[in-house]
């Protein structure tokens, strides 16, 4: 079973976490879609990754059970190597959030603000770990984590900007934040997840005690960014068609 809170149970499958899957990949989130905002999801999902965000692939599928009628999932990559090397990038440490040790200090009614980063944050890419100098690698990346001059960089820039954008706070928000650490350039870069997009509908609202990126040299440059695809008519024909072609036909 995946997912924290009750929206995700449902009769007779709730969302679900799968291994060895019948898709491209080794494993995957099959998720109810009101848990993600529907079709947002997939929306969001197909905006970042046309500006360079990493992502998991998203997309609508029709899915019989058993014997049970045939239901509708989202069905979302997991967040693990294969996602990094799907990207191109160099397998390291992804980090996020214990969702165990959160549930721990709920309890006890600890502030998580109160917590240092090395106590609650956790590996979330087992492949890597499984030779002892990555696990050291590990350990190093968890301890950098409150190091912030790690995370100040354009993309993270531009993924904070582009999460207000779309009225996606909520994957800044709590346990949901997860970094991939990229040993070659000592940085911190975000993943996206859950977002949950278009769901304050409120057009004032930028994420701004969320957002820790504020950086002014960067602001130019996303500008820039932003208009020169958006001003673009192929570029929009592109995302239509890679959001089109991800729901369910």
């Amino acid at each position: 079973m995946h997912g924290n809170n009750s929206d995700h149970i449902s009769i007779p499958y709730s969302s679900l976490n799968i291994k060895k899957t019948f898709d491209k990949f080794d494993r995957l989130n099959l998720l109810r879609p009101n848990t993600r905002n529907n079709e947002a999801e997939i929306f969001g999902t197909v905006f970042l990754e046309n500006f360079k965000i990493i992502v998991p692939d998203t997309k609508y599928i029709n899915l019989k059970i058993n014997k049970h009628d045939t239901e509708q999932f989202l069905l979302q990559e997991k967040i693990d190597d294969k996602l990094l090397k799907r990207r191109d990038l160099k397998n390291g440490p992804i980090l996020k959030f214990s969702d165990k040790d959160e549930k721990i200090y709920e309890a006890k009614r600890i502030r998580k603000d109160k917590i240092s980063f090395f106590e609650i944050y956790e590996n979330a890419n087992d492949e890597f770990i499984k030779n002892t100098d990555n696990s050291l690698i590990t350990y190093k990346a968890i301890g950098l984590v409150n190091n912030k001059s790690l995370f100040n960089n354009y993309y993270n820039y531009k993924f904070q900007a582009l999460i207000s954008i779309l009225d996606g706070c909520h994957g800044l928000s709590g346990n949901d934040p997860i970094f991939y650490y990229d040993v070659i350039s000592n940085n911190f870069y975000h993943i996206y997840y859950d977002g949950m997009f278009f769901n304050q509908n409120n057009s004032n609202y930028f994420c701004e005690e969320l957002r820790f990126i504020i950086d002014p040299k960067f602001k130019n440059r996303f500008i820039n960014e932003f208009n020169e695809k958006l001003s673009r008519n192929d570029y929009k024909k592109k995302l239509k068609s890679i959001y089109n072609s991800k729901l369910i036909n």
